[in-house]
């Protein structure tokens, strides 16, 4: 069994770049601005949801979806 790393965790993503940010929304859409202005666009999923087999964060909510869907 996985020790859960964090209570949420933010998976911020666009064209060829995507990073996840532990607990911290606010740094989330600061990532996710960027990312918008440099590709114009970006997906931001926040996952709570925590799969104790496997050791990872389940598909979580998508919070912000702006622009084609990255690739």
């Amino acid at each position: 069994m996985y020790k859960r790393p964090c209570k949420v965790m933010y998976h911020v993503f666009t064209d060829g770049a995507d990073v996840y940010i532990p607990n911290n929304l606010k740094k989330a859409m600061t990532i996710a601005k960027q990312y918008n202005r440099d590709c114009g666009c970006v997906r931001v999923y926040e996952q709570t949801e925590w799969d104790e087999d496997e050791g990872i964060f389940e598909d979580g909510d998508c919070i912000i979806s702006h622009g084609h869907f990255p690739n």
